[in-house]
This record gives structure tokens, C-alpha cells and sequence, in this order.
């Protein structure tokens, strides 16, 4: 489900070389994570750029780096934590049905933010004041969409994707119709929708921990044997920081087995009751 291809170590120094050449280049374990990566959805690919993209940035002298097969590419435990963790963080906290029909489109995801949006402008009191209630039902109304929305911040061409639990099936939409300033299309998988069992969607993050941090396991035993030269290598501080990273990976996969379910949909009914009235 989650595609992931390590950078080679060699040239994840000769990158960092190029950012400013002046100064010494610093290799943790989070840099040494760099690399391309994507979720798989059956036939189609998120994060995956079109080749019409990368031949136009090819012209741009912005090429991807050597070896990439067109997704997107990053430190991956940084699109892990916090981007993907921290952005959908009710995920496992199943949406009761009659509250899922309102949002179980993108059109409508689009309507409902809207909508929400509209209130929140309306009902914005003075910003230096801390008004506790318009906190309060603010919160209510846009916990329904903003806690399972992954909207990466640090991509130029920023995805919408959306995942909504209805009991135990797994909702995904995403918005990937961004284009450049030349209209060409970002991303290969466009507009869409895809549906799986929420059991498999846990699985498939277990099995990218197995296979991200086994591959880890051996990068980082290479980059300790490794004669680095000049290059500055805290080599104690780098088994540390894989045992913290996988540590917090078990405990985000301990959460989606056991989510949270503390949303109070009697009360987001009531607000979203009330928000209908007064548009109507």
C-alpha cells in the first residue's frame, strides 16, 4: 500500500553536498531516510508526478534525483511523522453513517467546508479575545473533514486526500487535479475514490513499518561501518534514533487498532442542524 525506494547513501551526500557547498554536510538518521515514496490504491498511484511533468521540470533544470521513478521524494520518515500521522489523526474513529452522507463525495467534502468556512467568518468575533464558544463549536463542525484530511504543506502542488471510516470499510477521496502555471497536470491520479477495509488499511501500514525499518536497519549498520572522511557522522546517536522512530511507529500503529472514539456526533449534529437553519 505505501511505496517506498531508499536513496542510495552516496548520493544522499552528494545531494545534501549541493544544497551549500561551504558548509560541512551533516548525516543523521532522518537523512539517511531519503528517498521516493507513494500509496498505492489498487490500480492507481498517489504522490506519483506525470511523465509530462518531469519532462517540462527536466527542461527547468529541476530534475528529479537520479534513480527516481516519478513519485514525489523526501526524508520518508518525515512524511510519516509528523505529516501523515499528525494530519489524520481520527482516521481509525469510525463516522456514523447518516453524518458520512454528507461528506461522501468530494463535492459535497467541498460544500460542507464551505459551508463551515461561511460560519466561521460570520461568527469570528475579535481575534484578540479568546471567545471559548465559537472555539467549542468551531472545533464540532470542522472535526468531521479537517482531522481526515492529509494535505501535505511541504509539496509546491499541495494533494487533498480525505479518509473517512464508515464502520469498518475505509473511504478514500483525493483532489490531485493541480496543474503548473503552464497548465500542466501535477499528478497522475487526478480525481478519484477508493474503498477498502479498514483492517487492511492497518495492515498495510504494519507491513511498510516491517519494510522500512528492516531496510533501515541495515542502511544504518553500512553508514556506522562506512569511512566518511571529513563528513561530520554521530554515529552513537544514530541506532538511538531508529529505536525512537520505530518505538512511535508502534504506538501510531497501536492507536489505529485502538482508536480513539471520544467525538461527540450528538452534539455535531445539533451545530450542523443549526447551520442548515440559518442558510435556509
Amino acid at each position: 500500500m505505501i511505496h517506498f525506494k531508499l536513496y542510495e547513501i552516496e548520493q544522499i551526500h552528494e545531494y545534501l553536498s549541493e544544497i551549500d557547498p561551504t558548509l560541512p554536510v551533516y548525516h543523521g538518521w532522518n537523512s539517511l531516510t531519503m528517498g521516493e515514496y507513494g500509496i498505492l490504491l489498487g490500480e492507481t498511484a498517489l504522490l506519483k508526478y506525470t511523465p509530462e511533468v518531469i519532462s517540462h521540470w527536466n527542461e527547468q533544470q529541476e530534475r528529479l534525483r537520479k534513480g527516481n521513478t516519478g513519485f514525489d521524494d523526501y526524508q520518508i520518515i518525515f512524511f510519516l511523522f509528523p505529516y501523515f500521522v499528525d494530519d489524520i489523526p481520527e482516521i481509525g474513529e469510525p463516522v456514523p453513517s447518516d453524518l458520512y452522507e454528507l461528506v461522501n463525495t468530494l463535492e459535497k467534502v467541498r460544500m460542507y467546508e464551505e459551508k463551515v468556512d461561511k460560519w466561521a467568518d460570520e461568527n469570528r468575533g475579535d481575534e484578540v479575545e479568546f471567545d471559548e464558544e465559537f472555539v467549542e463549536r468551531n472545533w464540532c463542525l470542522t472535526r468531521l473533514v479537517s482531522g481526515r484530511l492529509f494535505r501535505p504543506w511541504y509539496l509546491a502542488y499541495k494533494p487533498s486526500i480525505y479518509f473517512f471510516r464508515v464502520e469498518n470499510k475505509l473511504n478514500i477521496f483525493w483532489d490531485m487535479s493541480n496543474v503548473t502555471d503552464e497548465g500542466i497536470a501535477v499528478w497522475t491520479a487526478g480525481v478519484g475514490m477508493y474503498s477498502m477495509q479498514y483492517a487492511d488499511f492497518v495492515a498495510g501500514i504494519e507491513d511498510f513499518g516491517r519494510r522500512f525499518f528492516g531496510e533501515m536497519t541495515e542502511r544504518t549498520r553500512k553508514a556506522i561501518q562506512k569511512d566518511w572522511g571529513s563528513v561530520e557522522l554521530d554515529k552513537t546517536k544514530l541506532w538511538n534514533t531508529q529505536k525512537l522512530w520505530e518505538e512511535d511507529f508502534i504506538r501510531y500503529v497501536r492507536a489505529l487498532k485502538n482508536p480513539n472514539t471520544d467525538t461527540d456526533w450528538v452534539r455535531v449534529r445539533a451545530l450542523i442542524a443549526e447551520l442548515d437553519k440559518t442558510e435556509s
